[in-house]
């Protein structure tokens, strides 16, 4: 096998702290109080199946196991190709479909599907079922049955790919606090785990419903918690033994909607827990694409959060942007691996196939929601995610569980604090939010990776790890806490434990262990800081071009200190008003230029702590996006932990094991970029149609509209529905951001109806692109990056392009297409980080047919003046056919 992990070693730990639920220590089943609802067994099958097999369970420490043998579900989520989600409010069932489909996962290296029901179309009016519907429903889990794959029943669908599904007898009436609707959704459920235990082998788990915590029903959290209890014994009635996950999404580690894995805010039901990780479309903390270690980390770092809380399972993930070749697989090859030894359980890719219509909602709207399958239509693997089949061959042939992170002391904690989801919780009212918290514990975990360092989430409700022998390092990541919390601190330092504290408050130290744990007292006046003026940005800008030292704004109170060796300008502070320390106990005092204390070092009892005033871990997060000036804090960490672990203070640290990151494949196109001679005729006498998808990108379409008449074109605006190709007026239509999918369809065929037609397409959205886009402009998107200027030459014009459609640049390659069609544009405008911005396309649809120019940011969206957007408009139309 190609497959390589150096990391494993196997064997069964014993269960401690590491994912502890509601403080117990020994089992891992996360069932809610009553304490009596917990790990109960699935009669299931392992593996690809054969007859005569044993039930399956969840061991003490989260497997499923199938008998005694270990069993990994890995697998995807399951809409046909010819239906997606609206499998169940069309007429028919493709039964032949989906017998085709479950063939060939059962011939491929995976196990598991994930299908889903809508509620509304399986009762249709209230209190009555589609019998037919239900049977269906049956069929499917038959034809599981028959090829050997066990299935997670994902039962409420009021949300799936940006649309509700809701019952229409609902009208309005919340889920979660309406009488009747709680009687009706226990009934529901009652009514799929009854059909789902006439195939009780082939159930793996049964589920609340898809992301149920994105949906428009809000309430508290006691009762949403009230609410998974009643469908959970509903489950375990119509299906005994079933083990049940909730199907919520990010929501549960950054979000607040009330639906807590554990905590003081409660424990929504459940036997095992589950995350939906996606690159930096769907998450606050934004990396720089697929090969950038903070986008990497997004999945990891969540799947150590959620393991923290109670068994792991990556019930849905995927890479959202599925042209890329070498992006996709440098990020299997980092997530795949390190989920595994952050104890996910399982994995369920989204989804198996790509939509083939796109006429109805959600997929006319969300051309993203088409094109996301892990198969193409020739039954293999798509180029860029074979490594998922590699991984789940390697997986599914494990007979033991892998070493964890959480199961050896040397394994850097980050302290999750007990206050931060709001809903259910008072005391939360001013703690750090979740997103925000999430992403500094993101950031700490990446950042961590990249010195070489393991990582792994610490929960501050729970009694701390024993020090030395279960945890040897724990870092509070700029957290709010509370007074009980740092005495709790205080006292595993005592006992041997090394803090890392990062950011500290002046009401910290109303509590008596602050100052035994920094080794200094407060003063009675606040830490004032200089603000930042010209002449210190300009020292800063000679000192370094890179890193800390050039991330300064105007305004900012800063504070600079010289630490292992490098001057560190520190911007961040929890507190308007950082607290000022006069050192009494630390070992070591660190002062900034205007000589005020800013770190300690400080021995305490047996162990150690490292305390910064400055909320390093926020300036870090603020910096996610851009890697060169957030990586140097890389440094900062190995040399704090490295002080803290009782050696040197002095040298910076450099990474124990350096990781080595891919060059983007845009970064090589610079010496490829085709030379395009601009065209000899100027103006447009044929005019131009300006389109307008929408009121959001109105202002826009005007600004364009001003540009092409200032350059003599005749410009229509249109903004209705565009219905059919003579509905374009001129030989030109630009299009800015988006248009849904069957106006695309309009579109091309218009291009592709005459030479002298040019489709300009300025601003890209993720509701845009999908694979007719592809090939009508004859490259593929294939990484999400930061929205960074984008500064290009055309045609010897210089251009600072700064405008993006979503506020991120979604960049487009032609070099490593999945298919050729994909591949046959032209590269005209490379910015300064190697992204591809311009590309063109000659005889779209072959000989005879028009020009189509890709602009992936968003010139009517940037800072340009009427002249400056006339100015670049008049070059885009260089690149039309002669005479536009």
């Amino acid at each position: 096998s190609k497959f390589r992990f150096e990391f494993l070693r196997f064997t069964v730990a014993p269960f401690v702290q590491r994912v502890g639920t509601l403080g117990r220590s020994t089992a891992m089943g996360v069932a809610p109080t009553p304490r009596g609802l917990g790990l109960l067994a699935c009669i299931c099958t392992g593996g690809l199946r054969t007859s005569g097999a044993v039930p399956l369970t969840l061991d003490t420490r989260g497997y499923f196991r199938n008998g005694t043998a270990l069993f990994f579900p890995v697998g995807v989520n399951y809409w046909p190709a010819s239906t997606g989600c609206n499998l169940w409010s069309i007429p028919g069932f493709p039964s032949a479909e989906i017998d085709h489909d479950f063939a060939v996962l059962a011939r491929s290296p995976f196990n598991t599907v994930r299908i889903f029901l809508t509620w509304g179309e399986l009762e249709p009016e209230e209190g009555t079922y589609d019998e037919e519907k239900f049977a269906n429903f049956a069929s499917m889990l038959g034809l599981a049955a028959k090829h050997g794959l066990v299935v997670d029943v994902s039962a409420f669908v009021g949300w799936m790919s940006g649309r509700l599904y809701w019952p229409s007898w609902k009208r309005g009436r919340n889920l979660y606090t309406d009488p009747t609707m709680i009687t009706r959704s226990r009934a529901f459920a009652l009514k799929v785990a009854t059909v789902a235990a006439r195939y009780r082998d082939t159930i793996l788990a049964l589920e609340y419903g898809n992301e149920m915590d994105c949906c428009t029903d809000k309430a508290g959290s006691t009762d949403i918690i009230a609410w998974t209890r009643t469908i959970y014994a509903a489950f375990k009635e119509g299906c005994p033994g079933a083990p049940v996950v909730p199907g919520t999404d990010e929501n549960t580690v950054f979000g607040d909607t009330g639906w807590p894995l554990g905590g003081v805010t409660g424990q929504i039901a459940g036997d095992l827990f589950n995350l939906h990780p996606y690159p930096v479309l769907f998450t606050p903390t934004k990396g720089d694409g697929f090969f950038d270690g903070v986008t990497q980390a997004g999945p990891t770092y969540d799947a150590a959060f959620v393991r923290a809380h109670g068994p792991a399972f990556m019930q849905e993930w995927g890479t959202l942007v599925t042209g890329g070749v070498v992006q996709q697989d440098s990020y299997l090859r980092r997530i795949l691996p390190e989920s595994l030894r952050n104890g996910v359980n399982g994995w369920l890719y989204w989804c198996m196939r790509d939509i083939a219509t796109h006429t109805t909602a959600p997929y006319n709207l969300t051309g993203l929601e088409t094109q996301l399958g892990l198969f193409n239509v020739s039954d293999q693997i798509k180029p860029g995610l074979e490594y998922f089949g590699e991984f789940a061959a390697h997986v599914t042939s494990m007979s033991t569980p892998p070493v964890l992170a959480e199961d050896t002391p040397d394994a850097v904690g980050l302290y999750w604090p007990v206050h931060t989801f709001r809903n259910g919780d008072p005391a939360a009212v001013n703690a750090t939010p979740p997103a925000i918290q999430a992403g500094h514990a993101t950031l700490a975990y990446h950042l961590l990776h990249d010195v070489g360092e393991t990582a792994r989430v610490i929960r501050g409700d729970l009694h701390l790890p024993a020090p030395i022998s279960q945890l040897r390092v724990l870092v509070v990541t700029s957290a709010l806490l509370s007074p009980p919390e740092i005495e709790a601190l205080a006292k595993w330092v005592r006992e041997g434990g090394v803090l890392l504290w990062h950011g500290l408050t002046p009401e910290y130290f109303n509590t008596a262990a602050t100052a035994s744990l920094v080794g200094a007292r407060l003063t009675n006046t606040a830490l004032n800081l200089p603000l930042v003026d010209q002449a210190d940005i300009a020292t800063a800008a000679a000192a370094a071009t890179s890193g800390p030292n050039s991330d300064r704004e105007m305004g900012t109170p800063t504070s600079e200190v010289v630490f292992g060796g490098r001057r560190w300008w520190l911007t961040d502070w929890i507190s308007d008003t950082p607290p000022t320390l006069v050192p009494s106990t630390a070992a070591r005092v660190w002062t900034d230029n205007t000589n005020r204390t800013v770190m300690t070092l400080t021995q305490l009892g047996s162990g150690r702590v490292f305390a910064a005033v400055p909320a390093i871990d926020s300036t870090t997060l603020r910096l996610a996006g851009t890697p060169g000036a957030r990586d140097v804090w890389g440094e900062w960490y190995a040399t704090a932990l490295s002080c803290a672990r009782g050696h040197s203070c002095d040298t910076l640290r450099q990474s124990r094991s350096p990781h080595h990151k891919p060059t983007p494949p845009a970064a090589r196109l610079l010496s490829n970029v085709d030379p395009i001679l601009p065209s000899t005729t100027k103006g447009n006498n044929a005019g131009a149609t300006v389109y307008s998808a929408s009121s959001q990108y109105l202002d826009s379409a005007k600004r364009v509209v001003g540009a092409l008449e200032d350059n003599g074109v005749t410009a229509t605006l249109f903004n209705r529905t565009l219905r059919m190709p003579s509905d374009i007026h001129g030989n030109t239509l630009v299009v800015t951001a988006t248009m849904p999918l069957p106006e695309q369809d309009v579109a091309y065929k218009w291009v592709e109806g005459g030479a002298d037609r040019c489709l300009v397409w300025s601003g890209i959205t993720s509701r845009t692109f999908n694979p007719a886009m592809y090939t009508t402009f004859g490259v593929a998107a294939v990484d999400i990056r930061t929205a960074v200027n984008s500064t290009v030459v055309v045609f010897d014009q210089t251009f600072v392009l700064d405008g993006f459609a979503d506020s991120l640049h979604i960049t487009f390659d032609g070099k490593v297409p999945q298919r050729p069609e994909w591949g046959v544009a032209t590269a005209v405008a490379v910015d300064q980080r190697g992204i591809v911005v311009v590309h063109r396309r000659k005889e779209v649809g072959g000989s005879g047919g028009g020009t189509a120019v890709l602009v992936t940011p968003s010139a009517e969206r940037s800072s340009f003046n009427a002249s400056a957007l006339a100015r670049w408009y008049r070059v885009v139309f260089e690149l039309c056919p002669s005479g536009n």
